[in-house]
């Protein structure tokens, strides 16, 4: 199979719109095409609806929030031919909205490949992930399963607006795995070996201006912490300069989103948080995105930069990233994990613009990399 299956399976899904509001989702009819690509090169494929899993509605890590009617996973299983570990892969099948139609120079979903980019919404974040990680098993199956453990891939709904029902879904179904890497969005050939959490909360109250300044206040000190980090620290914040101190209104109401660092207690945080707000009411997500940090020196990281640097020659490096399902994995699944993507984090027809793009020649390197990782 050549790097030319890759990229056709990714025009294939980005020519199916998925995309999710934060409320619902439309992942159905791209799931439904994944699953049956997967059977058609003969591997072992379940879709399954996450209403019909038992127990989801009392499962931990459920958002009760988000409608997941009608928004499957797809998962699929890969024996090796020799012991080993088994190692998951994660990617997930929804997108923001397109948006305006009017800034796209094409259509968002043409998928076409164009001065070696391929266009189109989920380009970048996140169906090159599926394309890559069924790629790569549909490659050991045709190799003869010749590689050590078990390789398991899933492609979930509900990653966007900090949903997450979708992945630990996987794990409501009973997957369980000694590693795992997300292969996900914009970030540039990069391991985010750590991961912050986090979520919304809406004060309502009389005195909005000292909501408001008092919510800003609170922000620093979260800033201060994250630059003092050492899996973060000043170099990272300009990640998440432009949405770190917004606040949206609505009526008496205000919300923010407070970060979670690796170690933090929620229930402390927001106990701190809610003192500072005498004879207002508070409304907390239902979960929280869950922070990861996974050792610089762990197997998992240094393995996976071996197999970038025999793939390209250059060596890759891990940093913090931000907001996440990676710690979806790490809490709920008790699975290792780090976040890695060929995406375009910062420039030009990156995750979430219009316009949006994956260079062609990164998600072959990307593709490569992920096959002799899982070779070992």
């Amino acid at each position: 199979m050549d790097n030319k299956v890759v990229t056709e399976l990714l025009q294939a899904l980005i020519r199916i719109p998925s995309e999710n509001n934060g409320v619902t989702g439309y992942e159905n009819d791209v799931q439904q095409f994944y699953y049956s690509w997967l059977k058609d090169h003969d591997l072992d494929a379940v879709l399954t609806y996450i209403e019909d899993i038992p127990g989801i509605e009392k499962f931990p890590g459920r958002l009760m929030e988000r409608n997941m009617c009608n928004r499957p996973i797809v998962t699929a299983r890969l024996k090796g031919n020799r012991p080993g570990k088994t190692i998951l892969l994660l990617a997930h099948a929804d997108t923001v909205p397109v948006g305006n139609l009017k800034d796209w120079d094409n259509s968002p979903f043409c998928g076409d490949l164009i001065d070696g980019n391929i266009y189109g919404r989920g380009a970048s974040d996140d169906k090159w992930g599926l394309a890559v990680m069924g790629s790569v098993m549909a490659q050991l199956k045709e190799d003869g399963c010749d590689f050590p453990g078990e390789l398991i891939i899933a492609s979930v709904p509900d990653e966007e607006f900090g949903g997450g029902n979708g992945t630990v879904s996987v794990f409501a179904t009973g997957i369980t795995a000694d590693e795992a890497i997300y292969l996900d969005g914009g970030s540039n050939q990069t391991i985010w070996r750590a991961g912050l959490g986090g979520g919304y909360c809406r004060v309502t109250g009389n005195d909005k201006e000292y909501i408001r300044k008092t919510m800003l206040e609170f922000k620093e000190k979260i800033k201060a912490r994250l630059d003092a980090h050492p899996s973060f620290g000043e170099a990272f914040f300009p990640l998440i300069a432009k949405q770190f101190y917004g606040i949206s209104e609505k009526g008496d109401a205000l919300s923010i989103f407070l970060d979670t660092l690796p170690g933090d207690s929620e229930e402390e945080l927001k106990k701190e948080f809610e003192c500072l707000f005498p004879n207002c009411t508070f409304e907390w997500m239902s979960r929280f995105l869950k922070p990861a940090d996974i050792p610089e020196e762990s197997a998992l990281v240094q393995n996976l930069k071996r197999s970038f640097h025999k793939v390209t020659g250059r060596n890759c490096d891990s940093i913090g990233g931000v907001q996440s399902d990676q710690g979806l994995v790490v809490t709920f699944g008790h699975t290792p994990c780090i976040l890695f993507g060929c995406g375009r984090r910062g420039l030009p027809g990156s995750s979430h613009l219009p316009n949006e793009i994956v260079e062609e020649v990164r998600l072959h390197e990307t593709y490569q990399t992920i096959l002799e990782f899982v070779k070992g």
